[in-house]
């Protein structure tokens, strides 16, 4: 019995020490001290090191979390991490906590590659320095990103350079300082993994390509709410890729804003649905440019889908052309239900099959705002049978009935018009004809202390209330006395200072007015003041 006691004392001490050598279940770090999103309790660790809090406990079975101040974080290299854990990287705002380089060569900001770890990076922007040699803000690996900012200060070089299946980007701003753009922001050459891409709520300026991808469709991407704005090319696909964009706007510039190419015997697909594209740059370059390689035998088809859209200001909303080969491929266009302002070209085996295509101006609301104005022919334009996308590029819902016709449909291009009363008078809501109700009305004053006059308003209104002496000419002399106050539906408690009543008899009557005009019934009480 002694020997297993000592042994339980020794299992017991074992235990303790193990809890003191061994990482919580959960592993945190202040980077590079604490703040007020990360204090100094419980489970918290300061590490003034970034890098170290990247890889530090990386492979002990538990997730990390790495939380950074406000300030900007300068590698000598790359900000790098290592493991297998889970790992969560977030910032105090993407215009507070900063992440850079010093490095000379080619080389990535924030490298995620590499790694067997899921990471999530949120409220922090990524800056690419002037002394980089090309290189890159991101590198990662099926990894998921929120609430970043990519930004450039050196030409030509790239946002996030070959991202792979399986990434999420959501709520992602990309833009140039000093004069300075981005060569490609989500730039894919031939590393895929097998797994969708996700964008969402992307905003790219500054950038002379925006999404380029060349995956096979076992990496399907789709691109929802983006705004591109001046790149020679906001969407290129090419060789195998599925590529789906909604909702988006293109604001072109000097090249085809939508571009689509096949060298390979597996065919490319590109499927537009409610989107913009605008000529701002080069109206002589088409909006759409696909093309089959002449040379490269045996090719497949480039299929496009364009639906919901509006193309404007472009001389040719797109140009096709494949060789007359049997051996290559063809380009197919499938345009239904978009608005453009010219006639499309084709050249050798190249196809489009249209439907419902309204020609004409689209009647935006002002020269840099492609919102659809009030009376544009675009309104309740778009496919009828469809029930998708029911959001737009601003996240309102689709579809709403326009043009007051009783019957919502869809519009074309990346907004929903959302009608006014001012714009017209048939979306004015009725004239509010109901005049609120006084109910449940209680007066009670006490001695020395005052009163209150409680009742309940059926919607907002002006509340005037008066005490009237009875009689009139009262001995002692006693005042009216009139309250006036605004409220809330509901009930309502007017507090009566002790020195505003004479003891007495008096007419009580209540009004209430709503914002229309609408008066209440006049509510009459005979009250008693006693003092």
């Amino acid at each position: 019995m002694r020997g297993l006691g000592k042994f339980a004392f020794l299992l017991v001490v074992l235990s303790v020490w193990l809890a003191f050598v061994q990482p919580a279940s959960a592993n945190t770090f202040c980077v590079p001290t604490y703040s007020a999103a990360c204090p100094a309790s419980g489970i918290n660790e300061a590490e003034p090191d970034l890098n170290a809090a990247l890889s530090a406990y990386g492979a002990d079975g538990n997730p990390d979390k790495v939380i950074i101040a406000p300030g900007t974080l300068t590698a000598t290299d790359s900000f790098t991490a290592t493991g297998n854990d889970p790992l969560e990287i977030i910032g105090s705002g993407r215009e507070k906590t900063f992440l850079t380089s010093s490095a000379s060569g080619g080389t990535y900001v924030l490298n995620l590659g590499g790694n067997n770890r899921t990471i999530t990076v949120k409220d922090l922007a990524v800056v690419v320095p002037t002394s980089f040699d090309v290189g890159a803000a991101v590198g990662e690996t099926a990894d998921h990103f929120e609430s970043v900012d990519l930004i450039t200060r050196n030409e030509d070089s790239f946002g996030v350079y070959n991202p792979t299946g399986g990434s999420t980007f959501k709520d992602i701003r990309v833009f140039g300082q000093n004069g300075a753009s981005f060569g490609g922001v989500f730039y894919q050459q031939s590393y895929c993994l097998t797994g969708g891409i996700t964008f969402s709520d992307i905003q790219v300026s500054d950038a002379q390509y925006g999404l380029v991808w060349n995956c096979p469709d076992t990496n399907p991407v789709t691109v929802n709410r983006a705004h591109f704005t001046g790149a020679d090319a906001a969407i290129q696909v090419s060789d195998g890729a599925l590529v789906s964009v909604t909702n988006s706007l293109i604001e072109s510039g000097e090249g085809s804003p939508i571009r689509a190419f096949n060298f390979v015997n597996k065919p490319t697909t590109l499927n537009l649905n409610h989107l913009t594209v605008v000529a701002t740059g080069d109206p002589n370059q088409p909006a759409i440019h696909a093309w089959v390689d002449t040379v490269a035998s045996p090719t497949q088809n480039i299929n496009l889908t364009l639906e919901n859209s509006i193309i404007s200001g472009f001389t040719s909303p797109w140009h096709l052309e494949a060789p007359i080969d049997q051996s290559k491929g063809n380009v197919i266009l499938n345009a239904n239900y978009t608005a453009t302002d010219s006639a499309g070209t084709t050249n050798g085996q190249a196809f489009v099959t249209n439907s419902n295509i309204p020609f004409g101006v689209p009647h935006f609301v002002g020269f840099d705002d492609f919102h659809l104005a009030a009376g544009s022919p675009g309104i309740d334009q778009g496919d009828p049978t469809t029930s998708l996308p029911d959001t737009d590029l601003d996240g309102k819902f689709r579809p709403v009935d326009g043009n007051a016709d009783g019957v919502a449909v869809r519009d074309l291009g990346a907004y929903e018009f959302q009608p006014t009363c001012a714009d017209d008078p048939a979306f004015c809501p009725p004239a509010d004809k109901t005049a609120p109700k006084i109910s449940k009305v209680k007066f009670s004053f006490k001695r020395r202390k005052g009163g209150t006059l409680k009742l309940r308003l059926s919607e907002a209104s002006t509340v005037r209330v008066t005490f009237t002496p009875v009689p009139k000419k009262s001995k002692p002399k006693r005042k009216k006395v009139k309250l006036t106050r605004k409220a809330k539906a509901g009930n309502l408690t007017l507090k009566i200072g002790k020195r505003k009543l004479g003891s007495g008899r008096y007419k009580l009557t209540i009004t209430a007015t709503d914002k229309a005009g609408n008066k209440s019934k006049t509510v009459t009480r005979k009250v008693r003041v006693r003092v």
